[in-house]
């Protein structure tokens, strides 16, 4: 700090960035802002919601597995399980590639395997998106994946 005090004078002059004497005496604040940690997700690594479960658990750090359920995913994400509090941001790579393998034909296995092991209270709602996926119609397993990192204020999703 004895860098910032002129004792002659007997002020502070606060280097750029602090707002007060206080951002200088915490050390463990931060004066300034912190870069993000950045996740590079590779779209050329997986083809499968499965695939894509391990991946991202992998990548991101995650200290529990999701196992390609999105509702877990979206919780992960929410309770900070291994990824920072601080938040981050997500690069995905090839997300052309995601989006074609994670497309239609994937929302239709995930809809028919909604259909042998979901709850009997969602079969009404599985029958009715099954059918918009197998017309081409409605969100993809890729458009719920984008969405999930979009509900999250402190994740920056970058598709590349």
């Amino acid at each position: 700090m004895a860098k910032f005090v002129n004792y002659r004078k007997r002020s502070v002059t606060l280097p750029p960035g602090c707002k007060n004497l206080i951002d200088v005496l915490q050390p463990h604040a931060p004066p300034f802002p912190t870069a993000k940690s950045e996740y590079v997700i590779d779209g050329a690594e997986f083809s499968s919601l499965a695939e894509a479960g391990t991946h991202f658990t992998r990548v991101l750090g995650f200290t529990q597995a999701w196992n390609g359920k999105l509702w877990h995913l979206s919780v992960l994400l929410d309770a900070s399980f291994g990824t920072p509090d601080e938040g981050f941001i997500v690069v995905w790579r090839y997300s052309h590639l995601s989006r074609e393998r994670l497309g239609y034909a994937a929302t239709i296995d995930w809809y028919e395997e909604e259909l042998r092991t979901g709850h009997a209270s969602n079969l009404p709602g599985v029958r009715h998106g099954l059918a918009e996926a197998r017309a081409n119609k409605g969100r993809t397993v890729f458009d719920w994946l984008v969405e999930i990192f979009h509900t999250h204020e402190r994740i920056e999703l970058r598709l590349e």
